[in-house]
């Protein structure tokens, strides 16, 4: 026997230290009863006891301490352990219970085993829970009577009188415990003792002061530890096979804390953490590793200051803290529950204690498991066993993804449940408003709200509006409803309903929409879940977004106060949607939600390409054609420059193969009358008759359905650009069963915001550069006050579609294959296919494709350059025309250019451009030679998104375009230095300095948001120079290595846009003199012309304040009528009328001329003009006359 434990087995426990544990327990019995004071003397001779005990253990056992795992048991254990750690064995406390209430003899023990255990509670604890019987009796015992006191009421700091007897007030509040309970503990794992600390579960649970049930009881007034459950030892045998781990020699002779301290030094070892000790008791009965929280907030403590306010960073437990280790992985397992606000408390604990494991190192999952197969994990293995346990830990997400899973849940109660091909025919109930519908694709959607719209459209008894964030989509869907699109829509037409997109929804538009004609409408966003992000992300909706977002909350507001109804349908409908249409409403609406859970009987068979090129993918394509196959070819490009996007390929497979009918869909083809994909979604089916390929771009991601059978496979490369929902969207539009070839890469190009994976991240970043940019626009003389709480929802909802985009494109092709899997599809290895090309076969296809990219993109901008330019009229309308020919895309392109750089185009501005030149030299210009007019172009811009939102901004949005900041933080890094310093390296102070700077902690946040770049990873300072650099599209060039062997330097020139280059190796050359030779890309042109641009403007606007200080009398004595007279003279003030003169210069189209009456004063107006250039004040004049607005006369 060693250490009071039989060698007969591991768990058969006897009490060495009984005689110890008597005479503690009757002291402190005494005290409680008021027998005796507690005071110093007490504690003294408890000490005595225990030191007197423990030398004696001491003496027993010195010759028997064996090595490894047992012997630093062994000297973990001392004297001069706290009190509260020594005061009890809680192994070895006394049962209540007499004979007659001992359970039966169980499989895992014998009888006496469970001595301490009450039946009622043997029941719950093996029966109810499936916990292994040695288990449970190794660490749950019954208690009854004053017993549970022992273990409760052992703290110090606990309310005593002056006897030493626990206070009445807490006795009358713990009396429910005298009835009886359970209790339950483990092992100390700081100590590796047996612990102290447990909880006790009463069988009449008293109530808290809000009246909830209060199940668990703990020792009042002690800091919250873990539960280590005692092991025996044939459970440690099945974790050690599990794991393939080595067992300790003598481990059945071992103390119990020998396990745990096994585990630790075994990092290889997955721990799981779950909520309640049963639990843990569960999951070790089916062999693994497992530690109960009392709670699931318990596993960290959040420091807090005497008001309750945070302080400081959270940090795991001690007891946790032990299994913070590198690699370890870490399985995070709380209960399935069908509440939200309870799924939502429990998700954000999780999340808090994933991250804090992370931090160490660890490797966290997340188990998750349907709530039908049971609320707690515990109930999972009782109904369903063990084997239903391993497949959910087997199914372990990691912690991004379940992140992403968690965001794109649908936890509102679901009031209609379906699984059925397709939805048929039901009614909501008359009094629901909100109604959602959420179902898989190709399941009937549209056809649903054709069906339950239609009796309302043909009676005229309520208008139908329909919105969501395409052209296609919507002329589609409006087609299949019976109503008018927003374009062909008449008096009549308008009076049942009309189709339109997001974009439009707003008065400015040209469906002049006012939400006040659509009071008790039924309004149907149809994929809403892409219709909110268009809304709040997108660039087309930029100008407008404030507005259009105060359209859509008056317009639901109309709807649910004049009985209508709001109708949103999503195959991924979730929370996010509906908790933002209930945002912008401001009051609560319960949903009534329509869920089928259909899946198709036929999956894919999903075949994925790996690699770094799409080559072979487009080779097998090839292949099949020859064949006589017809394809459909789903890409995300569609670019003249992109080698895999859709006009590349198309001339690709032309040019191979003559004779092959090739329809591309993008979005340029679909709006050119002269192309033969014009309007083609409106009847796909049978205009993919006539072609053996189709390549089709994300035009056709949604409203497009493919039901004929045509295709004989489809086939999808991905480059990161589109959001994961997105490319399952595509890939589905044909929706028969044929296979899938798929090529994707492996990580998104995409980011939103800072680049943030938590909600909390991506909106700390707006809120911060919104606070700096608006404290840079203060402090240039922006006067105008501001508020950037606008509509807060959408703020949020941004962020959390923000967060699911970034969590997708950093596990991009992962992302897309398990979600591929979750709907049921096979995925399979492309490489096992018979008909893989080879390696050579696909090497020759690349050069192909670059030779083709080449040629067509020459042509491409040699015909942008040639384009006709065209009048500011004409510009005007075709920025508002959504369809265009060839020709006219090419003329607007090479407009938009013309205005972005006041330069002649030319085939390299053209790429220039597209490589994203505009961004560097803007960077570059307001750095240098622009520098005196940024102030006046960050007020302008904000200005203007205060004016076009009547008041508001969205921050994003600014937070986009202002960048001043980004000018304060180049200054900060001396960036003026950088680029006038000749030779550098990485040992050059001033390199030094900017590396120190930007490698500092303080300042790696603040940096990446104002710059977009992240510097925790940069290793020596040339790369964060050259980073640097890389924002205004310059380069220090390698120019030699200095010093001898093994102590070289490397040094690097004067930094540059381009160099000369020998044209065979692609080297930098050098003059006599060892430098780099600079070569001018011409930005010196661009800047000349800004700089005269931004000149005049100023000109005009200082003249402007000028003439009005000047004539003061005249402008102040012009009518007033109809007018406030205090408004006017504000207006009439010189900083306005040149405010006024900046919005006129700025209007590009009549409507925001003419807005701008709404709220500027005629006299104000009439001012300005005097002030604006010839050409301006000419196309004012023709707006004029189109609408006869007598103020501008």
């Amino acid at each position: 026997m060693l250490n009071g434990r039989s060698s007969k087995g591991f768990g058969k426990v006897v009490a060495p230290k009984k005689s110890l544990q008597q005479q503690v327990r009757k002291t402190f019995r005494q005290i409680r009863l008021g027998e005796r004071k507690y005071g110093s003397r007490v504690l003294q001779e408890v000490s005595g006891i225990e030191k007197d005990q423990q030398a004696e253990d001491n003496r027993k056992t010195s010759s028997e301490k064996p090595d490894g795992i047992g012997a630093n048991f062994q000297s973990s254990q001392g004297s001069d352990l706290p009190l509260a750690r020594t005061d009890t064995d809680s192994s070895n406390r006394g049962s209540c219970l007499d004979s007659s209430e001992l359970p039966s003899t169980d499989s895992a023990g014998n009888q006496e085993d469970y001595a301490r255990l009450h039946q009622k509670h043997w029941q719950e604890i093996v029966a109810q829970s499936r916990v292994d019987g040695e288990i449970a009796s190794l660490n749950f015992h019954s208690l009854s009577g004053h017993s549970p006191y022992e273990y409760l009421f052992y703290s110090e700091k606990i309310d005593r009188r002056n006897d030493g007897r626990v206070a009445e007030g807490t006795l009358k509040r713990y009396r429910h415990v005298e009835n009886g309970g359970w209790w339950v503990d483990g092992i100390d794992l700081l100590t590796f003792e047996d612990g102290l600390w447990g909880q006790f579960k009463p069988d009449t649970p008293r109530q808290d002061s809000n009246g909830k049930t209060v199940k668990y009881e703990s020792p009042l007034k002690v800091p919250t530890e873990i539960i280590a459950l005692r092991v025996p030892a044939r459970i440690w045998e099945l974790i050690a096979r599990r794991y393939d781990v080595a067992l300790p020699e003598d481990y059945q002779s071992l103390p119990f804390g020998a396990f745990w301290q096994w585990v630790i030094q075994n990092p290889q070892i997955p721990v799981v953490i779950v909520e309640g000790a049963k639990k843990a008791a569960s999951i070790l009965s089916c062999g693994y590793v497992a530690v109960a929280l009392p709670g699931v907030r318990n596993g960290y403590r959040q420091p807090k200051n005497e008001f309750g306010e945070k302080i400081g960073n959270p940090s795991l437990i001690p007891q946790l803290q032990v299994f913070a280790q590198s690699g370890r992985r870490i399985y995070l397992c709380f209960d399935s529950d069908s509440k939200r606000n309870t799924i939502r408390d429990v998700n954000d604990a999780l999340a808090k204690t994933a991250k804090l494991f992370i931090k160490a190192g660890c490797e966290v999952g997340v188990m998750s498991w349907h709530p039908l197969l049971g609320k707690g994990v515990d109930d999972v293995i009782v109904s369903h066993g063990p084997e239903q346990f391993d497949a959910i830990y087997r199914a372990t997400l990691s912690f991004s993804q379940w992140q992403t899973h968690q965001l794109k849940r649908l936890t509102y109660p679901v009031d209609l449940l379906l699984n059925q091909r397709y939805l048929g025919e039901f009614i909501p109930p008359n009094d629901k408003q909100l109604i959602g519908l959420k179902a898989p694709k190709g399941t009937g959607k549209t056809e649903w709200l054709a069906w339950f719209t239609d009796p309302v459209i043909r009676s005229g008894e309520r208008k139908v509006l329909l919105i969501t964030h395409r052209v296609q989509l919507s002329t589609q869907t409006a087609n299949r409803l019976g109503i008018p699109y927003i374009t062909e829509s008449s008096e009549q037409g308008s009076l049942f309903g009309m189709g339109m997109c997001i974009d439009s929804l707003h008065p400015k538009s040209q469906a002049r929409f006012n939400p006040e004609e659509w009071r008790g409408c039924w309004l149907i966003i149809d994929e809403v879940q892409q219709v909110i992000w268009h809304l709040l992300n997108s660039k087309t909706c930029q100008a407008e977004r404030v507005s259009i977002i105060k359209t859509l909350k008056q317009l639901l507001l109309n709807i649910v106060n004049y009985g209508g109804k709001i109708l949103i349908a999503d195959a991924d409908l979730n929370d996010i949607s509906i908790d933002f249409i209930k945002g912008l409403l401001g009051f609560d609406i319960k949903p009534w939600i329509v869920e089928n859970q259909y899946q198709f009987q036929q999956p894919w068979k999903v075949y994925r390409f790996g690699g770094d090129s799409p080559a072979p993918l487009v080779k097998m394509l090839e292949e099949k054609l020859k064949a006589g196959e017809k394809h459909l070819l789903c890409v995300s490009g569609q670019k003249a420059k992109s080698k895999w996007g859709s006009r590349n390929l198309e001339a690709y497979f032309a040019k191979k193969r003559p004779s092959l009918r090739i329809l591309r869909i993008d979005s340029e083809s679909v709006a050119d009358p002269k192309h033969p994909a014009y309007g083609c979604t409106a009847n796909i089916n049978e205009v993919i008759k006539d072609y053996d390929l189709v390549i089709a771009t994300p035009t056709i991601e949604t409203g497009v359905s493919i039901e004929e059978k045509h295709f004989d496979g489809v086939w999808g490369i991905f480059q990161g650009v589109q959001a994961t929902d997105s490319v399952r969207q595509h890939l589905s539009r044909y929706r028969l069963p044929v296979p899938r070839y798929l090529w994707v890469k492996s990580v998104g190009i995409n980011r939103v915001g800072n680049g943030a994976t938590t909600v909390k991240g991506l909106l700390a970043g707006e809120h911060k550069k919104d606070k700096a940019n608006i404290q840079k626009l203060i402090h240039l003389g922006l006067e105008e006050s501001v508020d950037g709480n606008f509509e807060p929802c959408c703020l949020q909802t941004w962020a959390k579609m923000g967060v699911l985009i970034n969590l997708g494109m950093s596990h991009y092709l992962q992302q897309i294959l398990e979600d591929l899997a979750s709907e049921g599809h096979h995925i399979l290895d492309a490489r096992d296919l018979d008909d893989m090309p080879k390696e050579n076969e696909s090497e020759a296809l690349k050069e192909d494709i670059n030779q083709t990219c080449d040629e067509e993109y020459l042509e491409y901008r040699e015909a942008v350059s040639a384009a006709d330019s065209v009048d500011d009229s004409k510009y005007e309308r075709l920025s508002r025309q959504q369809c265009k020919t060839q020709s006219e895309q090419l003329e607007f392109r090479k407009a938009e250019l013309e205005r972005r750089y006041n330069v002649p185009v030319t085939p390299d501005l053209v790429e220039k451009d597209e490589d994203g030149w505009y961004a560097q030299l803007r960077t570059h210009y307001y750095f240098g030679e622009g520098r005196q007019f940024l102030g006046d172009r960050d007020k302008n811009v904000f200005r203007t998104a205060l004016v076009n939102g009547n008041g508001d901004y969205f921050k994003v949005d600014t937070n986009r375009k202002l960048i001043s900041k980004e000018i304060d933080a180049l200054d900060w890094l001396k960036f003026e230095e950088l680029l006038a310093v000749d030779e550098i390296t990485n040992f050059h102070p001033l390199a030094v300095e900017v590396f120190k700077k930007c490698k500092d902690p303080k300042n790696l946040y603040s940096l990446k948001l104002v710059l977009g770049i992240d510097f925790s990873k940069a290793k020596s300072p040339i790369t964060v120079l050259q980073s640097l650099m890389g924002l205004i599209g310059y380069r220090f060039p390698f120019l030699r290595r200095e010093g001898g062997r093994g102590k070289q330097i490397r040094v690097w020139g004067k930094a540059a846009a381009e160099f000369e280059r020998c044209p065979i190796s692609g080297r930098i050359i050098l003059d006599a003199n060892g430098k780099a030779i600079p070569i001018s890309d011409h930005r010196d042109e661009v800047f000349k012309a800004w700089l005269e641009r931004d000149a005049v403007a100023a000109e005009k606007a200082a003249a402007v304040i000028a003439a009005v200080k000047h004539e003061p009398t005249a402008i102040a004595t012009e009518e007033v009528s109809n007018q406030h007279s205090t408004q006017v003279e504000e207006w009439l003030q010189p900083e306005a009328i040149q405010y006024t003169a900046e919005l006129l210069e700025a209007c590009d189209d009549s409507q925001k001329l003419f807005d701008l009456r709404k709220f500027i004063p005629a006299q104000a107006l009439k001012a300005a003009v005097k002030f604006l250039s010839d050409e301006v004040k000419e196309r004012i004049r023709q707006w004029v006359c189109w609408q006869n607005q007598p103020e501008f006369s």
